[in-house]
């Protein structure tokens, strides 16, 4: 499991995610409590591939910007 923190708004987020076969799946949380829905970016196949290092880090950019601009939850019972 990877991990990654920053700050919005004042308050800290830690961002999470794992590997799971060929599927990276990340996910922020605020405290203890739930802060995105998560996000999967899935490892293509091929010879000229990114490499894992840069999958992660648009898997948790992609979380990151949801925080920032309001989207990261869908449900408002969540948020």
């Amino acid at each position: 499991m990877t991990k990654t923190t920053f700050e919005h708004k004042g308050e800290k987020y830690t961002i999470t995610g794992e590997w799971d076969g060929d599927v990276f799946t990340a996910s922020a949380k605020l405290g203890r409590k739930v802060a995105s829905d998560p996000f999967s970016i899935e490892r293509p196949k091929g010879d000229d591939v990114a490499s894992d290092d840069i999958l992660q880090t648009a898997a948790f950019d992609a979380v990151k910007a949801s925080i920032e601009d309001g989207s990261a939850l869908t449900s408002a019972d969540d948020a």
